[in-house]
């Protein structure tokens, strides 16, 4: 039963994710190079408001009951641009202090960065892996696997 719930609600995120323009824009304004769109983006939030007033007025007006549920969508719509304008400023913030400490750590050991907590390490290597890295890598992948795309389109091509 847990299954099926966990399966529809991720098929239905998945779906609303994909096929909503909101969604999309927000997951734009979320990547690196988008998060200096936030506050810009609260804008967007501006037109939404304006569709939840009217139809908000015309439903009171004695309008049909579904626009409510319109009514409903653009206020939600415009709750997350507006959310998204601090949060993206935050994310940005952090971005950059993150960027300058690996900058500042890379000027004092060139031969290896580390990344803050929560980062996956990054490792600046001053020499090109050599043919005894590949083979060690070979050893911990488990046998019969295919892990890279390569290996995958040698096994299409065979």
């Amino acid at each position: 039963m847990f299954r099926l719930i966990w399966t529809i609600s991720v098929r239905t995120r998945d779906y609303l994710h994909r096929y909503m323009p909101s969604n999309r824009l927000l997951a734009a304004i979320r990547t690196r190079s988008g998060l200096k769109w936030g506050i810009p983006a609260m804008l967007v939030a501006l037109p939404y408001i304006l569709i939840a007033s009217i139809c908000s007025s015309s439903a009171a007006d004695g309008g049909p009951g579904w626009l409510h549920l319109i009514v409903l969508w653009a206020c939600w719509n415009a709750l997350k641009f507006i959310i998204m304008g601090p949060v993206s400023v935050a994310l940005l913030i952090r971005a950059r202090l993150r960027e300058a400490a690996v900058r500042r750590h890379q000027r004092h050991d060139p031969s290896r960065v580390e990344a803050t907590l929560r980062e996956p390490a990054l490792r600046v290597s001053a020499q090109p892996p050599t043919a005894v890295d590949a083979v060690k890598r070979e050893a911990k992948r488990p046998p019969g696997r295919i892990t890279t795309p390569c290996e995958a389109s040698a096994c299409l091509t065979t």
